[in-house]
């Protein structure tokens, strides 16, 4: 601010003091009206770094946010060898798409604390696959920073072969399992699907003595909670509760250096409002007498737009 003392000081002040007044009554016209949020826990490629604790942090400090977490942090664990990133990172050069997960990568969950280990992608829970991207993302042109996505359902039967895998597959279903309870508690037509997966489910538990959440190939299949839910009726579920803040779904990413930025912008597009879900705040604050001196204007005045 250049603070100038002149002939002209109090018409500036002036001058600013309405133009701050415009301003400012234009932000307060949107006051009545809070818009949808989504929330993005950056810089996870920190030391430190805990999507868990943000989220906790987050439902402690800002009552009435109801952050749902729509995707997990992926690590790769230090003690890993290098002849097997190697190889991967050669197979995942061929191909973008892959039916399997590294050995070496882990998925941070909303119960324990995140493992020690380096930040390399996102868990899409609501799609079930795994984002991987490459080492040293940043400094690669676009077509080579492309991440791996392994389809976690294709995953499930070489999960035996793969310790980590089996937890990265159980971790999602987990979380899926707790999006979809998250979204029944404030949405109608989820609560009715959730009730109703939760009836075929007590059903099968009655007639069955095994538990088949010890079969990692047939998990998914197995839990009507999950296999009822379709990705499609998650997604419709997700908008509607976002446009009238019943929750704030939540992401993860490292932006500076691309990571988890695509979701994220595909999670915009998708789930908060368009221009038109929204009328403008002063047609919104002033109902019919906004109408009424628009056209009490133009007839005084019928150039005027």
């Amino acid at each position: 601010i250049n603070h100038r003392r002149d002939n002209n000081n109090n018409n500036s002040n002036n001058s600013n003091n309405t133009q701050y007044n415009k301003s400012h009554a234009a932000h307060g016209a949107h006051r009545h009206e809070p818009l949808p949020a989504m929330m993005f826990i950056n810089k996870m490629d920190r030391d430190g770094a805990d999507f868990r604790h943000a989220i906790d942090t987050v439902k402690r400090k800002l009552k009435g946010s109801h952050p749902v977490a729509v995707q997990l942090p992926l690590y790769r664990m230090e003690n890993a060898n290098s002849q097997g990133n190697d190889a991967t990172t050669n197979d995942s050069s061929n191909s973008n798409s892959r039916n399997c997960l590294d050995p070496d990568i882990v998925a941070g969950t909303l119960s324990e604390p995140p493992p020690h280990g380096e930040f390399v992608g996102v868990l899409d829970i609501v799609h079930m696959r795994a984002l991987v991207y490459p080492p040293n993302a940043e400094g690669l042109t676009m077509e080579e920073a492309v991440p791996t996505v392994v389809d976690l359902r294709k995953m499930a039967n070489v999960t035996s072969e793969n310790a980590n895998a089996s937890q990265v597959l159980n971790a999602a279903l987990e979380a899926r399992r707790e999006l979809i309870a998250a979204l029944a508690n404030v949405d109608e037509d989820m609560e009715d699907l959730y009730l109703e997966a939760m009836m075929m489910e007590e059903e099968e538990n009655e007639g069955s003595s095994h538990d088949n959440t010890t079969a990692n190939g047939t998990i998914y299949q197995s839990c009507p909670i999950l296999n009822t839910v379709s990705t499609s009726q998650i997604q419709s579920s997700l908008r509607r509760t976002t446009l009238s803040r019943s929750i704030m779904p939540t992401f993860c990413g490292a932006a500076l250096r691309g990571l988890g930025v695509e979701p994220l912008l595909d999670a915009v597009a998708g789930y908060l409002p368009c221009p038109l879900d929204r009328l403008p705040p002063s047609l919104k604050l002033l109902g019919n007498s906004a109408a009424a001196s628009s056209s009490s204007k133009s007839k005084k005045n019928p150039k005027s737009g």
